[in-house]
């Protein structure tokens, strides 16, 4: 029976969705990944209040959260360099806000 090799990269599959590690480790992966699970836990205290009607607003920031984390982590940002990301994100969130304030 072969051994396998000490360096051996796993075979993709789920592992691939999954940020590198240097990301996770650095600050920005960091705080995006707090910003991720804060507003994870903001939707959850949503859903158990009885203002239940105005979820939509921390499920969007929460997806949101969630794209801006992944986008990160794949360097999205340094492939599409005519955003300036930190200001598309949140102009993008005031916009869904005000949009889910506007119909409830």
């Amino acid at each position: 029976m072969e051994e396998p090799e000490a360096n051996a990269e796993p075979p993709p599959g789920l592992r691939s969705l999954l940020p590198p590690r240097e990301f996770l480790c650095s600050r920005k992966g960091q705080l995006l990944l707090a910003e991720a699970v804060l507003s994870f836990i903001i939707f959850i205290c949503y859903i158990a209040s009885s203002a239940s009607a105005f979820m939509m607003a921390p499920l969007l920031e929460f997806l949101l959260a969630l794209f801006l984390f992944f986008a990160y982590a794949s360097k999205l940002n340094e492939k599409f360099k005519g955003l300036y990301w930190p200001l598309t994100m949140q102009i993008l969130t005031c916009i869904l806000i005000l949009t889910d304030n506007y119909l409830c």
